[in-house]
């Protein structure tokens, strides 16, 4: 999902596939793509109070880091945060959008955790 520095294989994909079929998750879907899935919602969820987006170069991409990676015209690394400035996760704005270094990031949160915000 890009975060930190792991990476799924389509090997390691395969394999926790077919242990989730071992062990009875999943049947249902055996076979079936994205759209044919009963529980398909458009390729768009929320977690975190993030939104991702199912995407073709991997399972699943934060949509703030689509929007920004486009903005730049590159991929964006492991070590580059996007912070959203006004607070609010799901507003995507390239103008709400901050490119920031980790230790940047963290720097903001922890005064708004001493603010009480």
């Amino acid at each position: 999902m890009g975060t930190g520095s792991y990476i799924r294989t389509p090997e390691h994909r395969e394999a926790i596939r077919k242990r989730a079929i071992e062990r009875g998750y999943g049947k249902w879907m055996v076979g079936r793509k994205r759209e044919k899935c009963p529980n398909w919602r458009g390729g768009v969820y929320i977690k975190d109070g993030y939104r991702y987006i199912f995407t073709v170069k991997s399972d699943v991409e934060a949509e703030h880091r689509l929007i920004f990676e486009e903005y730049l015209g590159r991929e964006l690394t492991q070590t580059e945060i996007i912070h959203h400035i006004n607070g609010n996760k799901l507003d995507n704005r390239i103008e709400n959008l901050e490119l920031i270094d980790r230790s940047k990031h963290m720097k903001i949160h922890m005064e708004e955790i001493q603010e009480g915000r």
